[in-house]
């Protein structure tokens, strides 16, 4: 029996900014057994909710992300990890700023963490820490040194919208130099995507929407009306790469 496939996100609501499109429209992540995880679920930031308390807020995104997996029939866990804010970043500036991973107090945990449950999973999605908030680019270096043979990352919405595809190329070759770009046709419109978008409703608003619709129409394929369909990216070694589209063309 296959090992099931882990997708990780950062926090709440980043896999369905990166990759709603091709979980939505594929067959695949039907049949295939999938886990995701939330690696830091301790929040205080809701921009569509009123509140900022940390366990009213933790609470609210941890029912969105439940909502989302069963939706998808995903197996939903977390690590249980603190987010920037709350462990004592200033402000949202702070989160951006370009640090090195390591220097931040929670990467030693979370890789301690991550080691031995990485090797239990086929295959392993995480981000590709396009836009520099620090957690995703925490766990970019922690799985492309644990486990680059079965990772592939994920071009990283809303923040990959403001960066050209050269640039989003070059961040991912920085990364590891031997990064090759999937991508994958998520269909002619976005409405199945932003469908599970809107599941995220404390976290996601017309803002966040307005986004993600400028990275997909600056990405659709070539060719005929007909044929330029929207895209998702993700990015891996070519054998990687070779296994997951074997997986979603059977």
């Amino acid at each position: 029996m296959n090992k099931p496939i882990l997708l990780i996100s950062p926090h709440s609501d980043d896999i369905s900014f990166s990759m709603g499109g091709v979980i939505a429209n594929h067959s695949y992540w039907v049949r295939a057994n999938v886990h995701m995880l939330t690696v830091y679920n301790k929040s205080n930031h809701a921009p569509y909710h009123s509140s900022s308390d940390i366990s009213e807020i933790t609470a609210i995104r941890t029912r969105e992300d439940k909502q989302f997996c069963k939706q998808n029939h995903f197996h939903y866990f977390q690590l249980g990890f603190t987010e920037a804010l709350v462990r004592g970043y200033q402000n949202t500036a702070d989160i951006f700023e370009l640090k090195k991973p390591e220097d931040d107090d929670s990467y030693l945990g979370v890789k301690a963490t991550l080691s031995p449950l990485l090797a239990e999973y086929d295959l392993v999605f995480a981000p590709l820490g396009i836009g520099n908030h620090i957690e995703h680019r925490i766990l970019q270096k922690i799985v492309a040194q644990l486990a680059p043979n079965k990772a592939l990352f994920y071009e990283d919405l809303p923040y990959a919208a403001d960066y050209t595809s050269k640039i989003n190329t070059e961040i991912a070759h920085s990364q590891l130099n031997d990064l090759l770009p999937y991508k994958t046709s998520i269909g002619n419109d976005l409405q199945k995507k932003e469908t599970l978008l809107n599941i995220y409703s404390s976290q996601i608003g017309p803002e966040e929407l307005l986004s993600t619709r400028r990275y997909h129409n600056n990405n659709k394929a070539s060719g005929t009306d007909d044929e330029r369909q929207y895209q998702e990216i993700v990015w891996g070694r070519q054998a990687v790469l070779e296994k997951y589209k074997k997986n979603l063309s059977t």
